[in-house]
């Protein structure tokens, strides 16, 4: 998703946000396969900080990408 590819599109995903999706997409992974034990009250709050980070960077990374589609 951070890849340009030359002539043919611009990335659709920053580089900067990538490792904080990277992060929630571990997470997710992890929870869907291990749902039985107890949660981790603090890594679920470093979790909510970097999706509070990375949503507005998504919504921006995601616009400039829409803006791109509609230019070609």
């Amino acid at each position: 998703m951070t890849v340009s590819v030359t002539g043919v599109r611009i990335a659709p995903m920053s580089d900067e946000n990538y490792p904080r999706l990277l992060e929630l997409l571990k997470f997710r992974h992890f929870r869907r396969y291990y749902f039985e034990m107890e949660y981790d009250w603090d890594r679920l709050e470093y979790l909510r900080k970097k999706l509070m980070e990375a949503h507005p960077r998504v919504l921006a990374d995601m616009n400039h990408f829409i803006d791109f589609l509609k230019s070609i």
